[in-house]
């Protein structure tokens, strides 16, 4: 049954009385098993004109029952036919944002997994020719697409006999690309054409070697025997091939004809334990889960427990008050949930007058839970709960407006400044690109001011600016001062230190050591780098997100993570107290002078850095060339030492 809504389940309950009934009246009959499917797929064919072609002057509901059927025979070929010149598959309701993708990127990554499945399984090519509604399958098999397809099947005069007779159609080379991907079934009975090879996963090019290794594997000591019999013994008793060292086999090849086959051997023997198996999961019924969400079209996110509802009142009784939600369900008010004020309700007494007000009116109520088996919501409308996510969110507003700082609306002529909140300025500069920034007024006072800076990693950062020589507290002050830089006006201003580090940000991200995301997760990077080679140093710039508007360099010396923190100026970086024009340059440095003693500073760093590493002599083996998982920078390695070679990291 093709899902069509909360009233499919009407119509099952509707139909599995009727098998009742029939089974009381007669006890022979067997109930037939009944199963929901989703119905998008179909309603999709139903409208298509491919499905007016195929049925012409059938109504849309028996378009619908034929997808559905073909789908529960073979899923593949029903929803591969929505790849087609009218690009029906982009019409499934996969995601709610499925929308923004681009269209042309959408359609190739929604065909890329039916080109694995469909390679994957194998395409029987008689059964394309017998059945009209499993040629889609043709245009994901490797080598063919839709117009090779299409030319295939109009070249093909009735069933194929072997696959060696595709030769002729395809020609030699989309032959050998193409042929191991279709099967041909061949029973004991269809002659000598008919090779048991062809309905399995070797190329035809191999078949002499598969057949040799069959005649061995079931000891055939007659010359003239049909070696489609000794494969079909093989993958009955598939446990024959034990015997044969495959090992040896390759090697013998490898030494006479110069033919590397271990691996094909493998894939050999892997196609007479089971021919052409198919990976996919077997079919199995939806759980009641799956049909709840697939019968009322809800899931997790629009429907849940402490989501409020609009519900209508269908009656009310000794039990509760019965509703009906939007989407078909039915649920009950219990007269525990039904009010706070259960002593002033006798509820045994005041249920009729109740019903009278209440019934086909819609109210608003709160789930406490869902029977997904049952289909059946219980909802309260007490006060009590109605009111907790209300109060609690007007709660938050308070606190927000409380923590609020407050605001200095000034006077200052510049394109770049706007009379704006921090949280303003935060949404104002949402859409755009990292490096944007704007001037606003600071919650510190008249006499400064703040730049709003986009960062990366959605991270925003502030700069603080001191005015001086202020004429009164809303025009602009005559010197703009950032941490003992002075600067005559605000285009100076910008030029000279904003862009300047907007630009070794954007420097800094396209570095081939930059790393978007959290500490965890440059961590698991690195950890994994450092498994897999332990006498390297793996290391990784990401972002501060203790600190927006600085970077940090993570490494692993040895067993712990250690991290410091890289500052941006105009300048270029700052690290360990030295400026570097760029991320080359520290790099460098850091290499040569990562075990160096970290300078003390006045005040503690925003991100607590590492203690020293232990001495080179204390490490089994030092560190040489290769300890980094990159190699020094050209500018490293021209530099050198006046006092000749030094034993550290790099020493060749």
């Amino acid at each position: 049954m093709g899902t069509d809504g909360y009233s499919t389940r009407t119509l099952y309950t509707l139909i599995e009385r009727c098998m009742q009934s029939l089974r009381d009246e007669d006890d022979t009959f067997k109930p037939k098993p009944i199963t929901f499917i989703d119905s998008n797929i179909a309603h999709i064919y139903a409208n298509s004109k491919r499905a007016k072609d195929e049925f012409p002057g059938y109504p849309a509901g028996l378009l619908r029952a034929v997808s559905l059927a073909r789908r529960l025979l073979d899923p593949l070929p029903e929803i591969a036919g929505l790849c087609n010149q009218d690009n029906e598959i982009s019409s499934l309701q996969l995601h709610w944002l499925k929308e923004l993708v681009p269209k042309d990127q959408l359609q190739a990554r929604l065909e890329r997994p039916f080109l694995a499945v469909v390679n994957s399984v194998g395409v029987e090519i008689n059964r394309v020719l017998d059945h009209k509604w499993t040629e889609p399958l043709l245009q994901f098999v490797c080598g063919l697409g839709p117009r090779k397809a299409q030319a295939l099947l109009q070249s093909l005069r009735g069933r194929v006999r072997a696959r060696k007779d595709l030769q002729k159609v395809l020609g030699p080379c989309v032959y050998t690309n193409v042929v191991a991907f279709l099967k041909i079934f061949h029973t004991t009975d269809e002659g000598e054409d008919g090779d048991f090879l062809d309905n399995m996963r070797i190329h035809p090019d191999d078949y002499e070697l598969a057949q040799k290794i069959a005649r061995d594997a079931i000891d055939a000591e007659r010359e003239g025997d049909d070696n489609s019999d000794y494969v079909r013994k093989l993958v009955e008793d598939p446990a024959k091939l034990d015997d044969i060292d495959l090992v040896m086999c390759a090697q013998y090849l490898e030494e006479e004809f110069q033919a590397k086959k271990l691996e094909t051997l493998k894939r050999m023997k892997e196609e007479f334990h089971d021919p052409f198996l198919d990976c996919r999961r077997p079919y199995s019924d939806p759980t009641f889960e799956e049909v709840f969400d697939l019968l009322t079209g809800e899931s997790g996110d629009s429907l849940a427990v402490g989501q409020i509802v609009s519900v209508r009142v269908l009656d009310v009784g000794e039990k509760g008050v019965r509703v009906a939600l939007d989407n078909g369900l039915t649920g009950l008010i219990p007269v525990s949930l039904f009010t706070d004020n259960r002593r002033s309700l006798d509820w045994n007494n005041d249920w009729p007058r109740i019903k009278e007000e209440m019934q086909g009116s819609t109210i608003q109520a709160k789930i406490k839970e869902i029977n997904k088996e049952r289909f059946f919501v219980v909802l309260t409308t007490r006060a009590s709960d109605m009111q907790t996510a209300e109060d609690e969110a007007i709660a938050r507003e308070k606190r927000a407006q409380a923590r609020k700082p407050r605001f200095y609306h000034r006077a200052v002529a510049h394109p770049f400044f706007k009379n704006i909140t921090h949280e303003e300025a935060v949404k104002f500069l949402a859409d755009k690109e990292p490096g944007e920034y704007l001037i606003r007024p600071s919650s510190r006072g008249p006499n400064y001011l703040t730049i709003t800076w986009k960062f990366y990693g959605g991270l925003f950062a502030n700069i603080e600016v001191r005015e001086e020589g202020k004429e009164n507290a809303y025009t602009l002050g005559k010197k703009l001062v950032i941490e003992g830089r002075s600067f005559e006006d605000l285009n100076e201003l910008f030029i000279t230190f904003v862009d300047p580090m907007a630009m070794n940000a954007n420097d800094m991200v396209s570095y081939t050591k930059y790393k978007e995301g959290d500490q965890t997760t440059i961590e698991q990077v690195l950890r994994t780098e450092k498994q897999t080679n332990p006498n390297r140093i793996p290391y990784m710039i990401g972002l501060n997100y203790k600190n927006p508007g600085s970077f940090v360099i993570y490494y692993i010396p040895n067993n712990s993570l250690r991290k410091e923190p890289i500052g941006l100026t105009p300048e270029g970086f700052k690290f360990r107290e030295k400026i570097f024009k760029d991320p080359d340059q520290l790099v460098g440095w850091f290499k040569r002078h990562f075990n160096d003693p970290i300078p003390q500073k006045k005040r503690p760093p925003t991100i607590s850095e590492a203690p020293p590493v232990a001495p080179h002599n204390e490490w089994e083996g030092g560190y040489g060339s290769n300890d980094w998982d990159t190699r020094p920078t050209p500018s490293d390695r021209r530099r050198t030492d006046p006092r000749g070679p030094r034993r550290d990291n790099y020493s060749r």
